[in-house]
């Protein structure tokens, strides 16, 4: 069944994934969210559908009184919502906070997500984390080609998530934080991908790269790889 709940918690890092984690262990699935601004200002709106067991979509209202106020929508006056599967603003925001310890909520987030806009929603997710991660360590220095980009700013950010070679005009990841060897989960490079995008765009001179996901761990590849092209 689903459900549309309402939720006033007061403003703090972290909160999205925190909710993120309680429907993943519930067994239910996020459809849509929304934020917006609660009358004050140190409270926050998160207006959520989610999708589940009918036991456990009733029971969540409970569980989620222990982030904040809830209140359950009538039938008839439920807001109607775009289809947006999560606000860009506030999962950059937790997952800022723990970065580059980002794995595991970004993992829970793409669990919540519908698959029709789960790799759309990531990548875009990833671009934004890495055009900040290339303003915060690599602004500075004198404007590179894809080849020297790769090497002295991509390979080194992408280290900080794990194990990371560079392979010509490609990065390897043995070791991929975000995919499951096991293949129980979608392929998850989604993420990465935009993470790389956002570095190699916010500099003028490899604006125009592109990057693609070649081979994946969680679709059965020996390592994820990521190719770059000019």
């Amino acid at each position: 069944m689903q459900n549309t709940i309402s939720i006033v918690v007061r403003r703090r890092p972290g909160l999205l994934a925190q909710i993120v984690s309680t429907l993943v262990r519930e067994d239910c699935k996020l459809l849509r969210q929304a934020a917006s601004n609660a009358d004050d200002p140190s409270l926050q709106r998160f207006t959520i559908t989610v999708e589940g067991p009918d036991a456990a979509v009733h029971n969540l209202p409970r569980l989620l009184r222990s982030y904040g106020s809830v209140q359950l929508p009538a039938p008839d006056t439920a807001p109607v919502m775009e289809p947006r599967p999560a606000d860009l603003d506030a999962a950059a925001e937790d997952i800022v906070a723990v970065f580059p310890d980002v794995a595991e909520r970004v993992r829970a987030l793409a669990r919540s997500l519908p698959a029709t806009s789960r790799g759309a929603t990531l990548s875009a997710l990833g671009e934004r984390l890495g055009r900040r991660e290339y303003q915060r360590g690599y602004s500075l220095g004198s404007p590179l080609k894809l080849e020297p980009a790769l090497r002295r700013i991509v390979l080194p950010a992408l280290r900080q998530f794990g194990k990371a070679e560079l392979e010509g005009s490609a990065i390897r990841l043995p070791t991929c934080p975000f995919c499951s060897a096991s293949r129980t989960e979608a392929p998850g490079c989604d993420f990465l991908v935009g993470f790389a995008r956002g570095l190699l765009h916010a500099a003028p001179a490899t604006a125009g790269a592109t990057v693609r996901e070649a081979r994946c761990l969680a679709a059965g590849g020996p390592f994820c790889e990521l190719v770059f092209v000019n």
